[in-house]
Protein backbone atom coordinates (compact mmCIF):
# COMPACT_ATOMS: atom_id res chain seq x y z
CA UNK A 1 0.00 0.00 0.00
CA UNK A 2 1.48 3.30 -1.32
CA UNK A 3 0.72 6.48 1.25
CA UNK A 4 -0.52 9.64 -0.51
CA UNK A 5 1.75 12.21 -0.29
CA UNK A 6 0.39 15.36 1.09
CA UNK A 7 1.78 19.09 0.70
CA UNK A 8 4.14 20.35 3.59
CA UNK A 9 2.31 23.00 5.80
CA UNK A 10 4.12 25.94 4.87
CA UNK A 11 4.75 27.17 8.39
CA UNK A 12 6.85 23.95 8.92
CA UNK A 13 8.60 24.61 5.22
CA UNK A 14 9.51 28.52 6.15
CA UNK A 15 10.94 26.54 9.83
CA UNK A 16 12.89 23.94 7.36
CA UNK A 17 14.08 27.38 6.07
CA UNK A 18 15.43 28.87 9.09
CA UNK A 19 16.73 25.52 10.27
CA UNK A 20 18.71 25.58 7.29
CA UNK A 21 20.06 28.84 7.84
CA UNK A 22 21.49 27.83 11.82
CA UNK A 23 22.66 24.49 10.48
CA UNK A 24 24.67 25.00 7.33
CA UNK A 25 25.64 28.20 6.83
CA UNK A 26 28.84 27.46 7.85
CA UNK A 27 31.00 26.37 4.61
CA UNK A 28 34.01 27.20 3.83
CA UNK A 29 35.69 29.90 2.08
CA UNK A 30 33.35 32.47 0.68
CA UNK A 31 34.00 33.22 -2.99
CA UNK A 32 30.94 34.33 -4.51
CA UNK A 33 29.65 38.18 -5.15
CA UNK A 34 28.39 40.34 -2.03
CA UNK A 35 25.14 41.42 -1.76
CA UNK A 36 22.30 40.59 0.31
CA UNK A 37 20.15 37.67 -0.53
CA UNK A 38 16.56 37.52 0.30
CA UNK A 39 14.63 34.74 0.31
CA UNK A 40 10.75 35.49 0.37
CA UNK A 41 7.82 33.08 1.62
CA UNK A 42 5.29 33.95 -0.56
CA UNK A 43 2.63 31.61 1.41
CA UNK A 44 3.65 32.41 4.92
CA UNK A 45 4.40 36.59 4.80
CA UNK A 46 8.04 35.03 5.85
CA UNK A 47 11.38 36.55 4.59
CA UNK A 48 14.32 35.93 5.54
CA UNK A 49 17.73 37.98 4.62
CA UNK A 50 21.35 36.76 4.20
CA UNK A 51 24.09 39.34 4.07
CA UNK A 52 27.21 38.12 1.70
CA UNK A 53 30.80 39.32 1.39
CA UNK A 54 31.00 42.55 2.06
CA UNK A 55 27.43 42.81 2.94
CA UNK A 56 28.25 40.18 5.21
CA UNK A 57 27.98 40.69 9.49
CA UNK A 58 31.23 38.52 10.03
CA UNK A 59 34.61 39.44 9.12
CA UNK A 60 35.58 36.25 6.68
CA UNK A 61 32.64 37.56 4.53
CA UNK A 62 30.43 33.93 4.86
CA UNK A 63 26.90 33.85 4.41
CA UNK A 64 25.53 35.58 7.49
CA UNK A 65 21.42 35.58 8.60
CA UNK A 66 20.75 39.33 9.17
CA UNK A 67 18.61 39.88 12.06
CA UNK A 68 18.59 43.77 11.06
CA UNK A 69 16.53 43.72 7.86
CA UNK A 70 17.46 46.96 7.13
CA UNK A 71 20.89 46.69 6.78
CA UNK A 72 21.55 47.07 2.85
CA UNK A 73 20.10 47.46 -0.55
CA UNK A 74 18.71 44.16 -1.75
CA UNK A 75 20.89 42.44 -4.44
CA UNK A 76 18.44 39.73 -4.92
CA UNK A 77 15.03 38.46 -4.03
CA UNK A 78 13.77 34.83 -4.62
CA UNK A 79 10.53 34.66 -4.13
CA UNK A 80 8.43 31.37 -4.15
CA UNK A 81 6.13 29.24 -1.43
CA UNK A 82 8.06 28.13 1.89
CA UNK A 83 8.38 24.68 0.53
CA UNK A 84 9.91 25.64 -3.06
CA UNK A 85 12.50 27.54 -1.12
CA UNK A 86 12.99 24.89 1.57
CA UNK A 87 14.02 22.15 -1.52
CA UNK A 88 16.06 24.99 -2.94
CA UNK A 89 18.41 24.84 -0.60
CA UNK A 90 18.57 21.09 -0.10
CA UNK A 91 19.07 21.24 -4.06
CA UNK A 92 16.08 19.24 -4.30
CA UNK A 93 14.51 21.64 -6.95
CA UNK A 94 16.35 23.90 -8.94
CA UNK A 95 16.22 27.99 -8.76
CA UNK A 96 14.33 28.33 -12.05
CA UNK A 97 11.53 26.97 -9.60
CA UNK A 98 11.17 30.02 -7.77
CA UNK A 99 10.78 34.14 -8.48
CA UNK A 100 14.61 35.39 -8.85
CA UNK A 101 14.52 39.19 -9.14
CA UNK A 102 19.07 40.51 -9.41
CA UNK A 103 21.84 38.86 -8.97
CA UNK A 104 21.56 35.52 -10.07
CA UNK A 105 24.96 34.92 -9.77
CA UNK A 106 24.78 35.53 -5.98
CA UNK A 107 21.93 33.19 -5.71
CA UNK A 108 24.15 30.60 -7.25
CA UNK A 109 27.30 31.25 -5.74
CA UNK A 110 24.80 30.73 -2.29
CA UNK A 111 22.44 27.42 -2.68
CA UNK A 112 25.99 25.88 -3.88
CA UNK A 113 28.48 27.24 -0.95
CA UNK A 114 27.51 24.95 1.96
CA UNK A 115 28.54 21.75 2.09
CA UNK A 116 25.37 19.67 2.80
CA UNK A 117 26.84 16.66 4.80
Amino acid sequence: MVAAVRPTDPALAADGVDGFATRFLSGGDWTGPSGVLALRAGNTERERQFGCGTESPSEDGRPRWLVDTRHGTLATVVTAGAEQLDLMLWRRIEPNAAKVDGDAELLAAFLAWPPLD
